[in-house]
């Protein structure tokens, strides 16, 4: 993640036009390789975009990742600027520049005593530790909601910098530098919460005043914050710190003036770095990094948290629905980090997540991979599904990298199967055209090849028409007493009493047929869902919700009842005349003419087929379940009611041998069967292996 994130970074901030300008920094970032691959200049120019990029971990915890990306960063200098020369130049320019902008003069005092801390740093010390010091200050952020979080990563970042320092026996505390203070980098904070959007004023000359002023003020606080950054003893810390203090409640009241709320202000003016066991209920990245993020950040990394909503309280809860687009039904908070970091980019910028892989197929996730698809290039999936990122992992991960930037094409694909496909690159990669994503259920992100398939779904539709044109398809009554905390148990029974319906769970249904699991007192008045007689007494196809990877349909003509772990398909034709509010909401006299056009045996037989089973495992499967709104969407192909009895009559021969011994081999009808839905639809010799092959 650290490398493809930086790799991505500096191929659209370095404006190289060389040949081969990835593999060589392919190269660089490599710890086998120690020459520069790079000639001079485009050295320099990596520098430079290395200098300005700025790197958020939303969710830092213990610092994980952000101490990644600093090794990474300080290997690539090393390679490229052995002697610092460079990276030293660039510290003073900015060193320069920063005392400038903040005083509106040129204080050379300020701008000398920064020049000679500069010099100090790079003279004195081990060269990664000018390295380290610099791109800490400048280049990486974190967060976290947990301030014993935030202190364990920048305790990380103090151990990386102190082990770099030159000791010298001669000199006061042996020439130890004082660790920097990182409250400023590090901040215990709610990333999902985020100020209120003011309605800024704008067009009076008195304002554009004050804006300036802010602008002026927020420069002041930066130099600051800098100062603090580098502090040395505990009179200059409380120094800085009430200077801090004085500014952000200047700029505050200035806020209110230019149209932010007082609670927004009260919030900017509070927010106090310095405080160890501080959190901030809210966040900003400008009002917490500095002006420096006011334009984004270059690379947002992390592996956000897993927490479904269901499990927070309830404030929260109602605050990530109304502020958050993407987040829907039983969503989850890494939702909303990832529209959260979509916002925060700057133009060009990296996003790398590593999620849940249910993220890629899973409902809740479908607005918020529309969003990726429509506003976004989404540059790379990786599909870790069949291997443990983590140890002792329950969770199946996948890694995504998105650019803030417009769809360019195509999504490449990886899939690790082994620790040794990251260590060697042995991916098993394709790529996909990133607007095929929006062909597939919910926008699903597929990772197998799927470029036949569509081909294949594509033949399909132009001969079908939906399951929910022919069939009603809802699912059987919830039996459990509507009032009183009593299970379906109470209602079922293993013998016959006068008025007992026949009854069955989705558990008794296989292929073509299906096993008796009791007799139900069915009491309409007192179930929570009891649905209604017609669903079950008129002759239906009934499957199981959930198959995993096969599918199982059956044919009910004995007027079986069912709990809701079966769904029910039954003919429009056949049930026209019921007066459920679910029966008059959807039918249509279109449905009923197609639905007479049918006969269930052939729908039965089409539904256990490979064409069948392969569709839904390339388009509606999640892994486990099959919901009535996976089954209206299954292709019914166009075709007489005349030759439809070809496969009737092959099908009443498999029911015949299973109604005398479920375990009898059907394999050779079914192949007849396969075979014949193949020639509806015309599929050639290699989509039929593609089918085959599932």
């Amino acid at each position: 993640m650290v490398d493809e994130s930086l790799i991505e970074f500096l191929k659209y901030n370095c404006n190289s036009d060389t040949q081969g300008f990835e593999e060589n920094l392919r190269n660089l970032f490599s710890y086998s390789e120690d020459v520069n691959p790079f000639e001079e200049e485009e050295s320099k120019s990596i520098i430079k975009a290395l200098n300005k990029c700025k790197i958020l971990d939303p969710a830092c915890g213990s610092g994980a990742f952000p101490m990644g990306i600093l090794h990474k960063m300080v290997h690539i200098l090393n390679k490229l600027d052995p002697e610092n020369l460079y990276w030293k130049q660039l510290q003073k320019e900015r060193a320069i520049e920063e005392t400038n902008i903040a005083y509106d003069i040129e204080d050379h005092e300020e701008r000398k005593r920064r020049l000679d801390e500069i010099e100090d740093v790079f003279e004195n010390n081990i060269s990664d530790y000018g390295r380290k010091l610099y791109l800490i200050e400048n280049c990486i952020y974190g967060i976290d909601i947990q301030p014993i979080a935030v202190q364990i990563a920048k305790l990380r970042f103090f151990i990386s910098l102190i082990i770099n320092q030159n000791k010298f026996e001669d000199r006061e505390n042996y020439g130890i530098r004082s660790l920097p203070n990182l409250e400023t980098k590090f901040v215990a904070a709610n990333t999902l919460i985020s100020l209120e959007k003011p309605q800024l004023m704008t067009g009076d000359i008195f304002l554009n005043d004050t804006y300036q002023e802010i602008n002026k003020l927020s420069s002041q606080l930066k130099e600051i914050r800098h100062k603090y950054f580098n502090a040395k003893i505990r009179e200059e810390k409380l120094k800085f710190q009430k200077e801090d203090k004085k500014l952000r409640k200047e700029i505050s009241t200035l806020l209110v003036k230019v149209g932010h709320t007082t609670i927004n202000a009260h919030k900017i003016a509070a927010f106090d770095p310095y405080d160890q066991n501080h959190f901030a209920n809210w966040f900003e990245p400008e009002w917490m990094f500095g002006k420096d993020v006011g334009n984004g950040f270059s690379i947002i990394i992390g592996n956000p948290p897993y927490i479904n909503v269901e499990n927070l309280n309830s404030e929260i809860k109602k605050y990530l629905f109304e502020h958050y687009q993407t987040c829907k039904g039983r969503t989850d908070i890494y939702i909303a980090f990832i529209e959260l970091s979509m916002k925060i980019l700057s133009v060009d910028g990296i996003l790398s997540y590593i999620i849940p892989y249910a993220y890629t197929n899973q409902n809740y996730g479908s607005l918020s991979r529309k969003m990726l698809i429509d506003r976004y290039y989404i540059r790379e999936i990786l599909d870790t599904s069949e291997y443990y990122v983590f140890e002792n992992a329950i969770v199946k991960n996948t890694i995504i990298s998105i650019v803030n930037s417009s769809n360019k094409g195509f999504t490449n694909i990886k899939i690790a199967k082994s620790e040794s496909d990251f260590k060697n690159n042995t991916f098993t990669t394709n790529h996909i055209n990133q607007r095929e994503f929006k062909d597939l259920k919910d926008f699903r992100f597929e990772t197998k090849d799927i470029s036949s398939a569509l081909k294949i779904k594509s033949k399909i539709w132009s001969k079908s028409v939906r399951l929910d044109e022919i069939c009603l398809i809802a699912y059987g009554a919830r039996l459990n007493h509507k009032s009183e905390n009593c299970g379906k148990d109470i209602y079922i029974f293993d013998n016959y009493k006068k008025g007992f319906k026949p009854f069955l769970e989705g558990k008794n249904i296989d292929r073509f047929l299906y096993t008796q699991h009791g007799w139900l007192n069915y009491c309409p008045d007192e179930h929570y869902n009891a649905m209604f007689p017609e669903l079950f007494e008129t002759p239906k196809i009934i499957f199981i919700n959930v198959v995993k990877d096969k599918l199982r349909f059956a044919y009910d003509t004995e007027k079986f009842y069912n709990s809701h772990t079966v769904i029910n398909c039954v003919k429009w034709d056949l049930i026209r005349y019921a007066g459920h509010v679910t029966v008059r909401r959807n039918i249509s006299a279109e449905k009923i003419r197609k639905a007479s056009d049918y006969s269930y045996l052939f729908l039965l037989g089409l539904l256990n087929s490979k064409t069948i089973n392969w569709y839904f495992n390339k388009f509606l499967s999640e892994s486990l379940h099959f919901y009535p709104d996976d089954a209206k969407e299954l292709p019914i192909p166009k075709i007489e009611m005349e030759k439809q009895k070809e496969i009737n009559q092959i099908v009443e021969k498999v029911l015949s041998l299973k109604k005398e011994n479920i375990d009898n081999d059907t394999s050779f009808f079914e192949r007849q069967i396969d075979e014949f839905i193949y020639n509806i639809y015309d599929f050639s010799t290699e989509e039929k292996r593609i089918i085959e092959e599932q």
